[in-house]
């Protein structure tokens, strides 16, 4: 089965309640969790970039938000996967509506944040979930 906290806000009940349990009986070991959804037509750091556009430290909360769901994530389900940028904060969906995703809008993105200090740059944040992840799983 399939989690996904996209649409959780954190306060209702229903993920922990509802799927959970589901997915306990569905699977041996649980369901697979992501922390965005490709079925929208902007990522999760895009929603929160618009909804954030005036605030001064826009970036960095959009950063939280986005390690905080991959973090959930992963820590609900017995795997866990995200879309390619996710580790950027990347703002376009991958290619399921007609504003795909270009190989150059890719190099553009990794140029601009991988490794370049941005803090829309969570890759090491993920890193540090994976490791926890699977100190847990032993």
């Amino acid at each position: 089965g399939m989690i996904s906290n996209y649409w959780w806000n954190f306060t209702d009940d229903w993920l922990p309640q509802q799927e959970l349990p589901r997915l306990r009986k569905m699977a041996k070991f649980g369901g697979a969790a992501c922390p965005d959804n490709h079925d929208t037509p902007e990522t999760l750091a895009g929603k929160f970039q618009t909804a954030l556009k005036d605030l001064p430290q826009r970036d960095r909360m959009v950063a939280d938000i986005c390690a905080r769901n991959y973090a959930i994530s992963a820590l609900i389900g017995n795997s866990v996967y995200m879309q390619m940028g996710y580790e950027y904060c990347k703002e376009k969906q991958n290619g399921v509506f007609k504003e795909q995703v270009s190989p150059e809008d890719w190099t553009k993105l990794v140029a601009e944040r991988a490794g370049t200090g941005s803090v829309l740059d969570i890759s090491s944040r993920v890193k540090e979930i994976n490791q926890l992840k699977k100190s847990r799983c032993r």
